[in-house]
Formats: C-alpha cells, sequence, structure tokens
C-alpha cells in the first residue's frame, strides 16, 4: 500500500534542517522581530525580542543556517518609568546583557535601532540541554575569537 506522499521521500528528510550539534559557529545578526506572546497559566501576555543569526561562510558545513534566541522584554509602568516586577528587572538584565555582547555601547541602548545591528558579525555558542540545542553565548567576532570582524 502506499501513501499520497509517497513520492517524497520524507522519512529520509532531517526533523530540523537548522540543526547544528554543539560548538562554536560564526554567524552575523539575521533578523530582529519583536512578538507578541500570549497570556499562558499564570503568565500575563508579554512581548519577546526574537533574534536570528544565520551562519556565515566561515563554516561552509552550516552556511546558511538559522538559529534563533528568544528574549522576553521587560514590562514598565508608563507612569512612573519603572520595571512592574521583579520578573520585568530581570528580563531587562538579560537584555541588556545581550545588546552589550552584541557591541551595542551602554549609553546608546535605549536609542538604537534595528539597523544598528543588521550584520553584526558574532560567535554563536551552541550548547545542549536535554534534548534541545539553544544558543548560550554571543561575543562579537574578534581577532582574539579567531578571524577578525567581516
Amino acid at each position: 500500500m502506499t501513501g499520497f506522499l509517497n513520492d517524497l521521500g520524507l522519512s529520509k528528510a532531517p526533523t530540523d534542517p537548522n540543526f547544528m550539534p554543539e560548538g562554536q559557529y560564526p554567524a552575523v545578526v539575521y533578523k530582529l522581530n519583536v512578538k507578541d506572546v500570549p497570556a499562558k497559566d499564570t503568565k500575563p501576555a508579554s512581548k519577546a525580542l526574537i533574534i536570528t543569526y544565520k551562519i556565515d561562510p566561515l563554516d561552509p558545513e552550516h552556511q546558511g543556517k538559522v538559529k534563533t534566541e528568544f528574549k522576553s522584554l521587560p514590562t514598565m509602568d508608563l507612569q512612573t518609568g519603572e520595571y512592574v516586577d521583579d520578573e520585568s528587572k530581570k528580563n531587562a538584565s538579560y537584555l541588556k546583557l545581550r545588546l552589550l555582547s552584541l557591541g551595542v555601547p551602554e549609553d546608546a541602548l535605549d536609542d538604537m535601532k534595528q539597523e544598528d545591528l543588521l550584520g553584526t558579525p558574532v560567535w554563536i555558542k551552541i550548547v545542549q540541554s536535554g534534548q534541545f540545542y539553544n544558543i548560550r553565548e554571543v561575543k562579537l567576532r574578534e581577532a582574539s575569537y579567531g578571524g577578525g570582524q567581516l
């Protein structure tokens, strides 16, 4: 008996075309999106920054593959300008650390534009956590990391 998709060879296709094992990879900041995150269980609706990195030609085996990183955005009280809770303070710190690691000067964090980050050459470090392979570290690509900036 044959299925209606029998000629596509799907049993041989990878389940994740962007899979990369643990390691450090040369990439560029490829895309930045702010996404609405719906409420779930006890967590209210929020927003997140999705940073997409694209592996560049310095790694011909993985060139063109993309990896994404999810950073929850802090929630601010518009009247006071303060973070609404400890979770928002933590999210602000994580986001600030990532932006600094992408080379954004501290005095430009509140004024930067997407265009300031797109194309930034970086090293991304992927580590396995359970069954997932996640980005754990991002560093600007500098001579000390093996290749100089592009």
